[in-house]
């Protein structure tokens, strides 16, 4: 520190040019800190999920550009897109928004990785949906386990480019609501060059509650 404080080159050589480590992002000791709780790890998803035969099972991530943060949710068998575009990372919005999100009832089980900004997000979960609602979070700097969102996240840099700044505004909603329309109206290799949009309209009610069914079936009997 000494070394860079005059001037010198010294510091340069050092790991991480001598830097400290910064232990606790939050400033809070104990607090803020994620917590996966038994049954939350990705090896505990029901094979249901994970061959991705029903639908309302999503994984969720966050993109950084400017001041605004773009909170991207993918659906895994339908590849359907949903953005949302918020003011800022902290965890309190993020999970008020996909609470927004799980009221409306099309959301099973959601998949991410273990970020700091999903504090806030998982006790609440676990508190009021119960049984309702499973979350999952991949193990540490291991984002192919979330492949369809990091997938996503990839496209949608063509209309969000890195390095671009883009300051926050209401009017960011409707930039976001434009772009879903886009990447839910375009044919995917994937899904046999059909759009997320057709593909999510053949899920009718009585198919998502008899394949949501099976999953808590296989569930409960692995857990006994």
């Amino acid at each position: 520190e000494k070394n860079r404080r005059n001037g010198g080159q010294m510091y340069r050589k050092l790991p991480r040019q001598g830097r400290k480590y910064r232990k606790n992002r939050t400033g809070r000791p104990g607090k803020g800190k994620l917590k996966v709780r038994e049954g939350q790890e990705l090896v505990d998803r029901p094979q249901g999920i994970n061959e991705r035969r029903e639908a309302r099972h999503v994984e969720i991530e966050q993109m950084f550009i400017g001041e605004t943060i773009w909170l991207t949710c993918v659906y895994r068998h339908t590849r359907h897109l949903r953005l949302q575009a918020l003011p800022g990372k902290e965890s309190g919005p993020i999970a008020e928004e996909v609470y927004a999100w799980l009221g409306s009832g099309k959301i099973r089980s959601i998949t991410t990785d273990r970020g700091l900004e999903w504090s806030e997000l998982n006790p609440g979960l676990v508190d009021l949906f119960k049984n309702r609602l499973s979350l999952y979070f991949c193990q540490p700097y291991s984002s192919w386990e979330k492949g369809s969102i990091e997938n996503m996240n990839r496209l949608l840099r063509r209309y969000l480019p890195k390095g671009k700044n883009v300051p926050w505004s209401t009017g960011n909603e409707g930039l976001a609501r434009k772009i879903q329309g886009i990447m839910n109206g375009k044919p995917r290799k994937i899904l046999g060059y059909r759009t997320p949009n057709e593909v999510e309209k053949e899920w009718d009610p009585r198919r998502r509650r008899r394949s949501w069914k099976e999953t808590m079936a296989v569930k409960s009997v692995k857990s006994v």
